[in-house]
Parts: C-alpha cells; sequence; structure tokens
C-alpha cells in the first residue's frame, strides 16, 4: 500500500488538536500565543483544557471547545470570530482586567456560544469602548447560551459591556441570548449588561431567561428597531439607573420581566434611591406588558418613575412616543407611575391596561410640556 496513502488516511482520521501538540506549556504563566495560533490554524477543532495565555489576536477557524482558560495578557488582544458555522462550548475567556474587545464577532454568521464564561474586563482611562463580546458587519445568526458574563467595569469617558451589538458598520441581525447570566457591571460613565448601538437599523435581538445582578448603569439598552426582552429577572442589588432602556426602539417590547429587592440595594444613592426608573423609552413603537416590579420602599425624590419618556430629537420623528402599550403588569412603591421628560414634543396612542400598583405616591402622569393624543389609563391602585 502507497506510504503516502497511508499517511492521508490517518491524518483524515485526526477529530481535533490540542495547543500542547504544538508546544503550549498550559500553565497560564508562560506564553503560548504561539502554540495556540498554530493549533486554531490547523483547520481542525481545538480542545483547551489548561490555562493558556496569549499575547496577541487568535482568529478562529473551526470549533473550539473544553474546559480550559484563554488568559489575555495585554490591551486590545482579542479572539476573533469572522467566518461561518462557528461553535464555542464550555471554556472560559479572563481578560484580566484589560481593556478592549474580548471576543469579536465580525461579519460571521452561524455561531453557537455555550456554557463560555468571559470574566474581568477592566476600564480605558480615557475614551474608548471595552467590552466581553463586541459584535459588528453585518453578524447574523448568532446564538448564546447557558453563558456567564461577570465583572465589567469602565471609565469616566468610557463604556463598557457584556454584549456589544454594532449596527453603524452593518446590521447584525437574528442575535439570541438565552439563559445567559450578568454580574457585576459597574462605570463611572456607561456599562450596560447587554447594548445595542446604531439608530433606525432593525437588529432582530431576543434576550430570554436571562438574569441580572449588580448592574449599574443599565440591564439592556436598544438603540435599534425590533429588540425583545422576554422572562428576564433584573435584580436591583446595587443602585441602578434604568433597567431597561429603549432608544429608537421601533417594534421592541419587554414581556414577562420582573425587577426584585429594590429597597435591598447594598447603598441606595441620594438621589436617586435604589432604581431610578424601571423601563426608559426615548422614541419609538414599544410594547410592555406583564412587567413586575417589588419590594421598592426607599423612596428619595419625584424624579423615579416606573416609565420614563423622552426622546432622542433626532430624524424625521423628532420628540414623537408613539403606540406604547403597558399591559397587565404589578408595581410597587415608586414616586410616580409615568413621567415625562421636558424634551418630549407628542405622545401619541399611549395605552396603560390592566395594571396594578402598590405603594404608589403620585398615581397623576406628569406629561410635562408633550402634546398628548389618544391616551387611555386603566389603572389599579391599591
Amino acid at each position: 500500500m502507497n506510504l503516502l496513502f497511508v499517511l492521508l488516511t490517518l491524518m483524515s482520521l485526526k477529530s481535533y488538536v490540542t495547543p500542547e501538540e504544538y508546544g503550549a506549556w498550559g500553565d497560564g504563566i508562560h506564553d503560548d500565543t504561539k502554540a495556540v495560533q498554530k493549533s486554531f490554524a490547523s483547520n481542525y477543532p481545538v480542545i483547551l483544557d489548561n490555562t493558556y495565555l496569549v499575547t496577541e489576536n487568535i482568529v478562529m477557524k473551526k470549533t473550539l471547545y473544553g474546559h480550559g482558560t484563554i488568559v489575555f495578557g495585554d490591551d486590545n488582544i482579542s479572539l476573533i470570530c469572522s467566518s461561518r458555522n462557528q461553535k464555542i462550548i464550555g471554556i472560559t475567556l479572563d481578560y484580566k482586567e484589560h481593556t478592549g474587545r474580548m471576543l469579536k464577532i465580525i461579519g460571521a454568521r452561524n455561531v453557537e456560544i455555550e456554557a463560555v464564561t468571559f470574566e474581568n474586563v477592566g476600564s480605558f482611562q480615557s475614551d474608548g469602548s471595552t467590552g466581553m463580546v463586541y459584535i459588528s458587519n453585518y453578524s447574523n445568526s448568532i446564538n448564546f447560551v447557558n453563558c456567564l458574563f461577570q465583572h465589567g467595569r469602565s471609565g469616566k469617558r468610557t463604556a463598557t459591556s457584556g454584549v456589544w451589538i454594532s449596527q453603524n458598520k452593518g446590521s447584525c441581525k437574528n442575535i439570541t441570548i438565552d439563559k445567559c447570566i450578568f454580574i457585576d457591571f459597574k462605570n463611572d460613565n456607561d456599562a450596560d449588561a447587554i447594548k445595542v448601538i446604531g439608530q433606525g437599523s432593525d437588529c432582530y435581538l431576543y434576550v430570554s431567561r436571562c438574569t441580572f445582578r449588580e448592574c449599574q448603569k443599565r440591564a439592556m439598552k436598544f438603540q435599534s428597531r425590533n429588540c425583545f426582552s422576554k422572562e428576564n429577572t433584573i435584580y436591583v442589588d446595587i443602585p441602578m439607573y434604568t433597567a431597561i432602556s429603549f432608544q429608537c426602539g421601533h417594534g421592541t417590547s419587554v414581556n414577562d420581566t420582573i425587577v426584585l429587592n429594590c429597597s435591598d440595594a447594598s447603598t441606595i444613592n441620594e438621589s436617586r434611591g435604589a432604581l431610578y426608573r424601571a423601563i426608559l423609552i426615548n422614541q419609538g413603537s414599544v410594547q410592555v406588558r406583564n412587567l413586575r416590579i417589588f419590594d421598592k420602599s426607599n423612596i428619595s425624590n419625584a424624579h423615579q418613575a416606573v416609565i420614563g419618556l423622552n426622546t432622542l430629537l433626532t430624524g424625521e420623528d423628532n420628540g414623537i412616543i408613539q403606540d406604547v402599550k403597558i399591559e397587565d403588569c404589578y408595581v410597587e412603591g415608586f414616586e410616580k407611575f409615568i413621567k415625562t421628560g421636558v424634551d418630549v414634543a407628542i405622545i401619541d396612542d399611549l395605552h396603560v391596561v390592566n395594571t396594578k400598583m402598590k405603594n404608589i405616591i403620585d398615581y397623576n402622569i406628569s406629561w410635562a410640556n408633550a402634546r398628548v393624543f389618544n391616551v387611555k389609563v386603566d389603572l389599579n391602585n391599591e
């Protein structure tokens, strides 16, 4: 039998590689960059079972799985996913409080990310943005399930996120985040567990059955159309600015969401209390259904509201909030139920249906200077 044929046959039976085959130490101390890069370039799935320190970008080509950890040894280093049909399963990505974007998904399609831990992203000292996952450039069909995102920081002029979806370089669509946990996102400026930026684009982001804890700024910020939150639980265990923010949120919705422990925040912000606003709607068509907010008894001033209505005053729809429905909700202990900002010009088609409130100081809705049309409010106050 031809020796070359035998070798080719044996090679075809190989199902995976490890960085150790290319000389990796796997101890998290020695620099394993070259070995990891070579294993990733092999066109075989890669198994990571140890801890690998890397100091340069790593580009994925095949499935990546195991119980090991990639430790990023410097700022602005990324694991890059930019092709089709990729999977990342079971590993940990640890940024060691460096700054940058840990996992970049750029123009990729059909990516499955399961049971992956993302942790320890630091903050820039000057302008810039940092994050655990950054998705851009027309990426499509990106799915996260059972992942853990923890310990994100932003500085005074920076922003950070667990999942950052940028629509500015091409619309990313069909992204699901399911049964994930987001813990400890704190900031001097802007920290969101999940953020979508890029007004006027359609995202089709689905966030479901996720848990948010210790999120100082926002759990979710949606700045694109068609973003959906369903069956999520948000704990206000530190002072929080807004649970969910919709900016240019046409076609978006919040369903079956619970906001818990509002009175148990470890430190109550003197100007905002434990939770400043539950929902902020800046523009567009938003539906809020079956929202539950419990145990908020620390009320510090009149700026607190369950629903805050403001506008970005951009584009042709300047100052218009239209077709907002709030249905089957239960709320405890806010200063006001709905409060509008002074920059709202028109509110058209606001329906509040079958909503029960308890311990609300002011049941009246503050419209500021807005012109209001087609408003129907059905409240069941205790």
